[in-house]
């Protein structure tokens, strides 16, 4: 990690949290770790974010692991769909090749 980076945090919880309990929270942790962080609850993310989450992670905590794997599968199985419901709109803006498999398509210009 880089000095100057910021520390992205996802959590899963029971309850539900108000933006602004979150936004204490994090700000709680940037003081302990000196430097900016952004803290987000995983269901409450975009599909993209949680498969990003999903795929990059790092975990920290796992207090309930058969929760965890099962919403990270629901996470996974939400992106798969996504990417099939844009491929044909990708395809015609020219992010992909036409013919190229869904989900695992030939990149152009860093994007998908």
């Amino acid at each position: 990690m880089r000095a100057d980076s910021d520390v992205d945090l996802a959590f899963i919880s029971e309850g539900a949290h108000t933006p602004y309990r979150v936004f204490e929270v994090a700000a709680q942790v940037a003081d302990c770790l000196k430097r900016d962080v952004d803290l987000v609850e995983f269901l409450q993310a975009s599909t993209v974010f949680q498969a990003q989450v999903v795929g990059s992670g790092e975990l920290l905590l796992d207090e309930d692991p058969t929760r965890r794997s099962y919403l990270f599968m629901q996470a996974l199985k939400a992106y798969a769909m996504l990417n099939e419901e844009r491929h044909e709109i990708l395809v015609r803006r020219g992010f992909i090749k036409e013919g190229a498999a869904n989900g695992c398509a030939d990149q152009q210009d860093g994007h998908y």
